[in-house]
């Protein structure tokens, strides 16, 4: 007999918090149109009434007018932030060249990354001139373009942190920070403009944000070299590849700091623009209508896959899973804090049913070719009705309730999301020559498994 879960049914009044915040942002959106409208008005009576009255009136009307009218109109910023997520950043890659090739990709007001999401950032921050390079980054590079495994794996480990070095990724690094691109970055965060990455400090389990445009704009050697030193840092898994040393002064004193993946600490992180006197704009609708779109380097679940007994294996997949729900984690929070600040919310994740044969520390540019056209259609083609999502996954209370009372499972069915309509294949898709991607993975469980 087949073991079938209750689900509960709660009443017609209860609902999740998601759809809760969701309709107090629409509320407090309504307002802002009502205060607007009332502030148009007003300025209309004024106007009318001065034609009215004599010159002396009129010239008093219009002063009203005038005050009603320069009324300062909040800024309507424009935020992205970008997940970490290893090869699967050929996706965010693909999303931010196809979205700047449709011609609506804004110019963003504040940019943050993690990981895969940094190198992403590295491009979005300095400008649309640079989208071939982040193409070519993220999708021509093999395993030995971005790490190096150490020879007498254990002993390494002991000695350095890691099982592989990271400096085939810091080559990369330092053909794509040319004296053009430090300066086109330094003009960024003159303009007003911000670029924050995030890394994981070893020593203090802290997370660290580092305003890299702050960096760049010291315009020295010790500033470049610093901010590249941050950059691989941000994206260095933790146990894998070696910690970045970071040389600081507190105090007077000079420190070796170690920094490792920011996703460690933050899968994904959202940071507010400066205001008039540089501090960042915190608290209740004080970003009304301003507009926060995240990219998810990947999938919001992973795809099971048949795990072999191996420790590493097992020990990788633990890892990924605690990154994958930090994720979702990230997602809601940055979600609830974006309906208290009066912002919109807009999402965008790789599709559950896209197939990929690979794990995100493995780099093949067959693989990363596909993730990066995936992006790019999905961007350039899709409607934003369907390219963003405005809330984040589980917003149904009932998902987190679904037990099991047995092993006898039913495969509930994805529903694949519209694929692109047009069919052309972007200019900027990267030639790559076929290489074997190496042994497929472990036969796949159904994608989605519920009693």
């Amino acid at each position: 007999m087949r073991d079938v879960a209750a689900i509960p049914d709660p009443p017609q009044a209860h609902d999740s918090l998601v759809k809760k915040l969701s309709r107090q942002g629409e509320l407090k959106k309504q307002a802002r149109e009502s205060e607007r409208q009332k502030a148009a008005d007003l300025s209309a009576q004024y106007t009318r009434a001065g034609e009215k009255a004599g010159l002396v009136g009129r010239l008093l009307f219009d002063r009203g007018a005038a005050a009603v009218a320069a009324a300062p109109e909040p800024k309507r910023y424009k935020l992205l932030a970008l997940s970490g997520g290893g090869m699967f950043g050929a996706y965010s890659a693909g999303v931010v060249c196809g979205w700047s090739d449709a011609g609506t990709r804004p110019t963003f007001d504040v940019v943050t990354g993690i990981s895969a999401g940094t190198l992403v950032g590295l491009a979005v921050y300095a400008g649309p001139e640079y989208n071939d390079q982040l193409r070519h980054l993220l999708t021509s590079v093999y395993n030995e373009d971005i790490y190096k495994i150490f020879p007498g794996v254990l002993g390494r480990v002991l000695a350095r942190g890691g099982v592989a070095s990271s400096e085939p990724l810091d080559r990369q690094l330092q053909q794509v920070m040319t004296p053009d691109y430090f300066e086109a970055v330094a003009r960024a965060h003159e303009a007003g403009r911000r670029f924050y990455v995030g890394t994981t400090n070893v020593d203090t389990r802290r997370f660290v944000i580092w305003d890299m445009g702050a960096i760049a704009v010291k315009r020295t050697p010790e500033a470049r070299t610093l901010y590249r030193k941050v950059a691989l840092a941000s994206a260095s898994f933790p146990g894998f590849l070696t910690p970045v040393p970071i040389t600081v002064d507190i105090d007077g004193k000079p420190y070796t700091e170690f920094h490792v993946d920011g996703g460690t600490a933050r899968a994904v992180f959202f940071h507010p623009p400066p205001g008039a006197d540089g501090a960042p704009i915190f608290g209740e609708d004080k970003l009304p209508d301003t507009d926060l779109y995240v990219v998810v380097a990947g999938k919001i679940y992973g795809d099971p896959v048949g795990t072999p007994p191996q420790a590493w294996s097992v020990g990788f997949r633990a890892v990924s899973t605690l990154l994958d729900s930090g994720t979702r984690s990230e997602l809601f929070r940055m979600f609830s804090y974006s309906k208290y600040a009066g912002m919109n919310f807009h999402m965008n994740a790789l599709r559950p049913d896209y197939e990929v044969p690979a794990q995100s520390m493995t780099f093949d540019p067959v693989v990363m070719s596909g993730l990066f056209l995936e992006g790019y259609n999905r961007a350039r083609c899709e409607p934003a009705e369907t390219l963003w999502d405005s809330e984040p996954p589980e917003t149904d209370p009932r998902a987190s309730l679904v037990t099991r009372q047995g092993t006898c499972l039913t495969a509930a069915p994805l529903a694949p999301a519209p694929l692109p309509t047009a069919t052309e294949t972007p200019n900027a898709s990267p030639p790559v020559t076929p290489r074997p991607v190496g042994p497929r993975p472990s036969p796949r469980l159904p994608s989605s498994l519920i009693p």
